[in-house]
């Protein structure tokens, strides 16, 4: 697969980023770190066991960027090894949208 390939399926630019987050399924949280983000979604690293039948459930998701807790309404799209893929569902016009691509952009100034 070409990178152009993974650019177009994920649709957002995606960067390391390690910070504390939960993820809460069915009224159960999971404590862990974002392995990196999009403005699309974000690589969950959970401390303990996650549960593989969460995949296509839905769920919040908390992200701690800056020491302020951001929320996001989020689906499961990935129980994997390597992490949970977590997609947003609407983070258009919302403080962790605005985090994110000042995240994203300062990361790829460093480049």
């Amino acid at each position: 697969m070409s990178l152009d390939e993974t650019t177009e399926r994920r649709g957002s630019e995606r960067q390391d980023g390690q910070f504390p987050c939960q993820v809460v399924i069915d009224d159960v949280a999971y404590e862990g770190t974002t392995r990196n983000l999009s403005l699309g979604g974000v690589l969950f690293t959970p401390d303990g066991d996650f549960p593989q039948d969460s995949l296509d459930k839905e769920g919040v998701v908390t992200i701690v960027i800056g020491d302020l807790p951001y929320d996001a309404e989020c689906e499961v799209v990935r129980v994997a090894a390597s992490g949970v893929g977590l997609r947003f569902l609407d983070i258009g016009d919302t403080s962790l949208e605005e985090v994110i691509f000042d995240f994203i952009n300062a990361q790829l100034d460093d480049l």
